[in-house]
C-alpha cells in the first residue's frame, strides 16, 4: 500500500525466525530490488576456442567485482544478481567449438547469482563459393572444405592443405584401406601441414 513516504512492505527473514525473533517485518518505504545486470561480449577478435574462454573468464571475473562493489553501496538492490550474458558478433572458429555450458559456469563461479543465462548472438565467418562456373564435383567439393577450414582461425592459414588432407583420408576409406594404413596417411600429413604452419610461422 502506498503513501506520501513510499510502500507499506513486508521483510521476510528466515535467520531472524530461526533465531527466536519474528519472522517478518512491516516496513515504510521503497523495497529493494533483485539485481539485475545484462552483459554483451564481442567475439569478432577471438583466436581459438582457448582464446576465447581466458578473454571470457577475465571480463566475467572483472564485471563480477564490479557489480559487488556497487551492490556494497546501494540500499535499492540486493543480491545474489540475476545475470545474462550475451554473445555477438562474428565467431572466428566452428560454431560446434563454442563451449556455452563451460561459459554458463564461469559466469556462475564469477557472480554466485540467483540465476544465470549464457545466450549465444554469434554468426559464423561465411566464405562464399564461386558460383561463376560449372564446377566437376571433386573441385566443388575440395572448395566447400577449404572454405569450412577458412572459417576457423585456427586451420584457416592452410585451409587448402587441410582440405586436401581431408579427401584423401576420404577416398582411403571408400577405398575400404585398413586401420593402419589411414592413421599412418593421417599421420604424414599432419607432418606436411605442421611443417607448412611452421614455414609461416
Amino acid at each position: 500500500m502506498w503513501n506520501p513516504r513510499g510502500y507499506w512492505w513486508v521483510e521476510v527473514d528466515t535467520v531472524r525466525r530461526n533465531a527466536g525473533g519474528p519472522p517478518h517485518e512491516v516496513k515504510l518505504g521503497n523495497p529493494p530490488r533483485r539485481a539485475f545486470r545484462r552483459y554483451s561480449y564481442k567475439t569478432d577478435h577471438i583466436r581459438s576456442p582457448e582464446d576465447l574462454m581466458d578473454q571470457l573468464e577475465a571480463f566475467v571475473e572483472r564485471k563480477a567485482l564490479e557489480l559487488a562493489s556497487e551492490l556494497s553501496g546501494k540500499r535499492d538492490e540486493i543480491g545474489p544478481p540475476v545475470i545474462e550474458l550475451y554473445l555477438t558478433g562474428v565467431l572466428p572458429f566452428d560454431r560446434r567449438a563454442l563451449d556455452v555450458t563451460a561459459i554458463e559456469t564461469l559466469v556462475r563461479k564469477a557472480f554466485r547469482p540467483l540465476s544465470s543465462q549464457v545466450k549465444s548472438l554469434v554468426q559464423s565467418a561465411e566464405q562464399p563459393l564461386d558460383a561463376g562456373q560449372p564446377l566437376p564435383r571433386g573441385e566443388l567439393e575440395r572448395q566447400v572444405l577449404a572454405g569450412l577450414f577458412r572459417r576457423d582461425v585456427r586451420y584457416a592459414a592452410n585451409a587448402e592443405r587441410w582440405a586436401q588432407a581431408a579427401l584423401t583420408l576420404k577416398q582411403l576409406s571408400l577405398s575400404n584401406a585398413s586401420a593402419d594404413a589411414i592413421l599412418e596417411e593421417l599421420s604424414g600429413l599432419l607432418r606436411q601441414v605442421d611443417g607448412a604452419e611452421q614455414e609461416i610461422a
